[in-house]
């Protein structure tokens, strides 16, 4: 089974391989001078070349080896450049790395990050992803006026705090937001890998 460094290496050859560079010229004070969403796409397309990712409301063009580029393209995706956007979530080192966020919310460039898998949790954190959603039951538990059922104990749960960073960020974000649904935390294709200051990270794509 190839280790989580092997992945990353793969992942950012196959990225080079794939993706060309941001093309001379790309400008974000164009970028935001176009008057509709369709412009702005098309803008993008033309300079950044085809998109790695594509949803109802925001699509996803990369820039660099470690940067992407999320493109509103509707009034929804306006709203989650603007929950994603928040700079003071950058605080807890949980959510990829923002490095510039347009005023109106027409894009966001954030850091490149890998999809989240189950078996990177034993790896990254020393615990199952099954663990790990107790533990964000635990944390939930701890300000909510109805618990959820966890079979993780208070002990346990102490004991991950006072010894993994990542996840007494994670706790310590939860705590300070609390967050009234925290179904979205308990899902795997919410949650991402990224590599910092030579260590992997698990970060929340997706809050609720």
């Amino acid at each position: 089974m190839p280790t989580i460094l092997q992945q990353l290496i793969k992942e950012n050859l196959n990225k080079i391989t794939v993706n060309e560079a941001m093309m001379d010229g790309f400008s974000f004070e164009t970028l935001t001078s176009l008057s509709s969403y369709k412009k702005r796409i098309d803008y993008c397309k033309q300079m950044l070349g085809q998109p790695i990712g594509n949803g109802s409301s925001r699509i996803v063009f990369q820039i660099s080896d470690e940067r992407v580029l999320k493109v509103a393209k509707n009034q929804k995706g306006i709203a989650q450049n603007e929950a994603e956007g928040e700079w003071g979530k950058q605080n807890y080192d949980i959510f990829p790395t923002l490095y510039n966020v347009d005023d109106n919310y027409i894009f966001l460039e954030t850091e490149y990050v890998l999809p989240c898998k189950k078996e990177d949790f034993p790896q990254v954190l020393g615990i199952s992803f099954e663990e790990f959603k107790d533990f964000i039951k635990c944390a939930y538990n701890s300000y909510a006026r109805r618990p959820l059922y966890t079979n993780m104990s208070q002990e346990r749960y102490v004991e991950l705090l006072e010894n993994n960073e990542n996840l007494y960020s994670i706790n310590t974000y939860l705590t300070d937001y609390q967050l009234e649904n925290v179904a979205d935390l308990l899902r795997l294709a919410n949650l991402g890998l990224v590599r910092r200051n030579g260590e992997e990270r698990i970060v929340i794509l997706d809050d609720g």
